[in-house]
């Protein structure tokens, strides 16, 4: 019950997002993000959290906006 998001040029593991079953549904607890410098530049927690969200819209849910809007 984790989601696992890898950079897709050098395989990195850069973020886990972790799930609590409740019921039919699966919630999100908490994201661990990769914190190794030579893998991923993070811009801290509050950046970190905007990307997921980000990647999970585009990604998951199709919502195909610019990264920059």
């Amino acid at each position: 019950e984790t989601l696992f998001f890898h950079r897709s040029w050098t395989g990195n593991c850069i973020f886990l997002i972790h799930f609590d079953r409740d019921e039919d549904l699966l919630r999100a607890t908490h994201i661990e993000a990769n914190r190794d410098p030579e893998q991923y530049n993070s811009g801290g927690d509050e950046n970190d959290l905007r990307l997921v969200n980000r990647l999970i819209d585009r990604l998951l849910l199709k919502n195909l906006k610019p990264f920059n809007s």
